[in-house]
């Protein structure tokens, strides 16, 4: 797979690290990571971001929804919808999504909390017995 042109007046280039970087540079290319990363700050409420696990985009979102916190979706905002003004045209979906997915997981852990939705798992351990 081939990296993606860098510029070091980037802002991801710029804020971080080589390795988030490399990851992000294997999905998109510094324009859109900028983009999206300027979308994050300007759509993002302060630790009201959610990751989710093992159930549904769908069911994540309705519990986003109605707690009030921000999923990716919700933080791409008119970035994920074909059509809109600001989405990218002519690009691979897939590949958008992961390298705003990383994106997105390394901007909200710069904050102080984020929540990680999951099923309780199949047998609950209770240290006590």
């Amino acid at each position: 797979m081939e990296i993606a042109k860098t510029s070091t007046k980037s802002l991801i280039h710029l804020k971080a690290s080589m390795p988030i970087r490399g990851l992000i540079r294997r999905w998109l290319t510094d324009q859109e990571a900028d983009n999206i990363l300027s979308r994050f700050q300007k759509a993002s409420v302060p630790n009201r971001q959610m990751l989710w696990s093992g159930m549904l985009r769908e069911q994540a979102q309705q519990w986003a929804d109605a707690h009030g916190f921000q999923t990716l979706t919700t933080a791409l905002g008119p970035l994920l919808y074909p059509g809109g003004l600001e989405y990218p045209n002519g690009q691979n979906p897939l590949r958008y999504i992961y390298g705003a997915s990383i994106i997105f997981a390394w901007f909200i852990s710069l904050g102080d909390i984020v929540i990680v939705l999951a099923h309780p798992p199949p047998i609950p351990f209770h240290p006590s017995g």
